[in-house]
């Protein structure tokens, strides 16, 4: 007596590829989203550090305008500096606006180390969340002496 004889269907060996297929493009998708996500964030880092970078430039060219006197320099171009022992600190907003303590997201603090012909100044941009620093700057400025 012969054994009955079993057709196998081509349909399950398409269903395997199939499944395969989308196995695939899924795992490559999740691959792609993970790409896309950390472009996202390291373009979003990079805009906060440009937009630091052009604050400090701009604050340090109106010291330099008179580095005898870095106070009056910066609350010329700005509304509200407020000033401490630690030295001055300039706020902004989301924007990159000039703001209030208050409105600020981001802060530049301005520090100045006389010694003597030279006067030191740091400048450092924190954003306030997290107290991360975004740029720092470290210049020297020649004090011509007064007669």
């Amino acid at each position: 007596m012969k054994a009955p004889r079993t057709h196998h269907s081509r349909t399950s060996l398409t269903l395997m590829e199939l499944i395969l297929a989308i196995l695939f493009f899924a795992i490559a998708s999740a691959v792609c989203i993970q790409l896309f996500a950390k472009a996202h964030v390291i373009s979003r880092d990079t805009a906060l550090r440009e937009n630091a970078v052009s604050a400090v430039q701009s604050v340090s060219e109106c010291i330099a305008a008179d580095p005898a006197h870095i106070g009056t320099q910066l609350a010329t171009g700005n509304p509200a500096v407020n000033t401490d022992q630690a030295g001055f600190h300039l706020y902004y907003d989301a924007n990159w606006q000039p703001s209030t303590q208050n409105a600020g997201v981001y802060r530049m603090d301005v520090r100045e180390t006389p010694a003597d012909d030279l006067t030191r100044v740091t400048l450092e941009v924190k954003k306030l969340e997290d107290d991360s620093t975004l740029y720092t700057l470290d210049t020297d400025y020649h004090i011509p002496k007064t007669l």
